[in-house]
């Protein structure tokens, strides 16, 4: 080992004592947990691929969430896969969703979207879900006229089962592309 790499190694390790050190051992909660991850693969510096994932949520307002996950591809492009934002009861009875996301409704194929997933659920066991938006494109280059819509209503039979309908359009360029019904037993 070379003496240059010798002191590079001293030195990391003398910082991070050093960042430990600093780092208060008693530690007080804060409104806000944030975290982030990233996953980067590369065989050379031309073809890094990789994506970032990031959360976040309030302790002072429970009820609100945020998440996105960024894809990196070989070019400088990036793309956000889902990005979005949710506001949620704290018994969980209701929630929205807003942004970019994957909708998965029973038995309908599930769709990427920018748009709305809304769900309700009754103490009876009943549930309702309606979601729409727009289908999702690469860099937002959105078709005139191209939207998804759909839903689901379902009922809790016991403990662990629940029987389901679910319905789901697309449109491209004002006409049907494809609509789909689909029920579930689970």
């Amino acid at each position: 080992m070379s003496s240059k790499t010798g002191r590079k190694r001293r030195w990391l390790f003398a910082s991070m004592l050093l960042g430990i050190w600093l780092v208060p051992a008693s530690g007080r909660a804060t409104p806000y947990q944030l975290r982030a991850d990233a996953l980067v693969y590369s065989q050379s510096p031309q073809a890094a691929t990789g994506y970032v994932a990031l959360s976040g949520e309030d302790k002072l307002h429970p009820w609100v969430e945020t998440e996105a996950l960024i894809w990196a591809g070989n070019a400088s492009t990036a793309d956000a896969l889902v990005f979005l934002v949710r506001l949620h009861h704290p018994k969980n009875w209701a929630d929205v969703r807003i942004g970019r996301q994957i909708v998965s409704a029973g038995a309908v194929r599930p769709i990427h979207i920018d748009g709305v997933d809304t769900r309700l659920r009754f103490p009876t066991k009943t549930s309702i879900e309606v979601f729409g938006g727009l289908p999702v494109q690469p860099e937002f280059a959105y078709g005139a006229w191209d939207w998804v819509a759909g839903g689901r209503v379902a009922q809790g039979l016991g403990r662990s089962t629940t029987l389901g309908v679910s319905y789901l359009q697309r449109r491209d360029d004002g006409r049907l592309a494809f609509e789909e019904v689909g029920a579930d037993f689970v």
